[in-house]
């Protein structure tokens, strides 16, 4: 069992209709960051779905998970400024996207829509994304 999963059912933060897509969602986001990224980046991407299963409506409730996966971490990449070689460690959306099996055109639409509808932008100085953006600067 990954850790965030540990830590929902801990603090019971994501509603109990959500917990499956919840689940293999994280385990994925867990799986890319494992790879590619840090344990800190996978327990923000954690707090992240957190945060989409706790919208009303909550938008993971259509589509695949796979897909929210994908665009999850590609939504923490372009907040976090990820994609920039200059930092240790960075990514590039087309390893995302292919880590994922996913079209780059859906991995960035819906990574637009989550940075839309938790109105989070590149370098925002608010909310979850402050302790890694600090790190990095």
């Amino acid at each position: 069992m990954n850790k965030c999963v540990k830590r929902k059912q801990e603090s019971h933060n994501v509603p109990d209709k959500l917990e499956l897509e919840f689940s293999f969602i994280t385990g994925r986001t867990d799986g890319f960051c494992e790879l590619y990224l840090n344990e800190a980046y996978a327990d923000l991407c954690c707090q992240l779905t957190i945060m989409l299963c706790r919208k009303q409506p909550s938008p993971l409730v259509q589509g695949r998970d796979s897909t929210w996966a994908c665009a999850i971490v590609h939504a923490f990449c372009v907040v976090n400024d990820l994609f920039n070689p200059a930092l240790t460690p960075h990514v590039s959306a087309s390893l995302i996207a292919n880590y994922f099996a996913l079209s780059f055109k859906t991995m960035q639409a819906k990574s637009k829509q989550i940075r839309d509808l938790l109105d989070i932008a590149p370098q925002d100085p608010a909310g979850v994304f402050l302790s890694i953006t600090d790190k990095n600067q």
